[in-house]
């Protein structure tokens, strides 16, 4: 029997290795795992497509939700909730699942993903948005809460579009120590923008402003202050983060399959790794390549992530102020924050 470590082939194993590691460096290429489907998604998937080839929309679609929800990787049950969203009328849901659907096909090389992408390019002209502009005076309100109906709305979406369903929606706006504002609007199904200006009553007064009125007319304030260089940062940071993990994770599988192929066919031994033909010791080999890409990817990853949101919830004042000063140190496998923050 033939030692792996000192087999003959061993050399050109290793070229091999720097070989494979230069080309997935430079293409970025990427597989997905097979995961265990959850059979009850199998199942509310089945009949919920039936339901909605039947033309029972309000029934199908919850049972297709279900189904995605117990298992995110079932893309036909996704494809499906896109169909019945839209046949339905929920042109921004629909779009929604398509999306989803396009950005996990191309994750996993299946052609599905072009016939999403091409259904969600198709419907978004025909998407309805609703955009909230948060004046400066009212975004510098303590406690400032603003919710579409009971759902809150973070403040990086201030000023941004959102595409919603048909329908009437409330906008409500909270704040410590200021009267509530609201506003019911209208959202068209098909094709409606529509802008809404937060406003809050003044500190003490008794009523809040009415909904409606010329006071919802007023100029719209030139973009969200929450979008400085160091957010901007922290979202390219998050998605290379959300890269490096995705990929550690696709070639962790890969390394534990090249080395179950290993033992299998190519007759090494799990326990003592020796390696009875030089098949196995190419597979070996190309488990430990796969299995050290893998750990770079989770520390890039890692860190960048890390980096991301870091710099993501850094409180940061509209002026700045004598000696407030911040700094985010990045190193090969830290992040940290250095100075003060107003």
């Amino acid at each position: 029997m033939t030692s792996f470590e000192h087999h003959p082939r061993a050399t050109r194993a290793s070229s091999r290795r720097c070989m494979v590691s230069a080309f997935v460096l430079a293409s970025l290429w990427a597989a997905s795992s097979a995961s265990a489907q959850d059979p009850a998604a199998r199942v509310l998937a089945q009949e919920g497509k039936a339901l909605v080839d039947a033309g029972k929309f309000d029934l199908g679609c919850p049972k297709l939700e279900e189904a995605w929800r117990l298992d995110p990787q079932l893309l036909g049950a996704g494809f499906s909730l896109g169909e019945c969203h839209e046949r339905s009328g929920k042109l921004a849901s629909a779009w929604t699942v398509f999306m989803s659907v396009a950005g996990k096909a191309a994750a996993r090389g299946e052609a599905r993903a072009a016939e999403a992408q091409a259904r969600a390019d198709k419907l978004k002209p025909r998407l309805s948005t609703l955009t909230i502009e948060v004046p400066a005076d009212v975004a510098g309100a303590a406690g400032l809460e603003v919710k579409l109906g009971d759902k809150p709305v973070s403040s990086s979406l201030f000023g941004t579009p959102i595409p919603r369903d048909g329908g009437s929606v409330t906008v409500v706006v909270t704040a410590s120590g200021r009267p509530p504002w609201s506003k019911q609007v209208d959202v068209p199904s098909e094709g409606g923008k529509i802008d809404v200006v937060a406003q809050l009553g003044s500190t003490g007064s008794s009523d809040a402003p009415p909904s409606g009125g010329d006071g919802d007319q007023q100029p719209d304030t030139p973009g969200s202050t929450f979008w400085k260089p160091l957010r901007i940062g922290g979202v390219a940071a998050l998605s290379l983060g959300a890269v490096g993990l995705g990929l550690g994770a696709t070639f962790g599988v890969l390394a534990m399959q090249k080395r179950d192929e290993s033992n299998e066919a190519g007759g090494c031994d799990p326990d003592t790794n020796f390696c009875s033909s030089s098949a196995g010791v190419d597979l070996r080999s190309e488990s430990l390549l796969y299995g050290d890409v893998s750990t770079a990817m989770f520390v890039v990853g890692g860190v960048a992530a890390a980096a991301g949101v870091v710099m993501m919830v850094v409180p940061l004042s509209d002026e700045p102020t004598a000696g407030s000063t911040a700094r985010v140190l990045i190193g090969p496998t830290s992040v940290a924050l250095e100075g003060s923050f107003q």
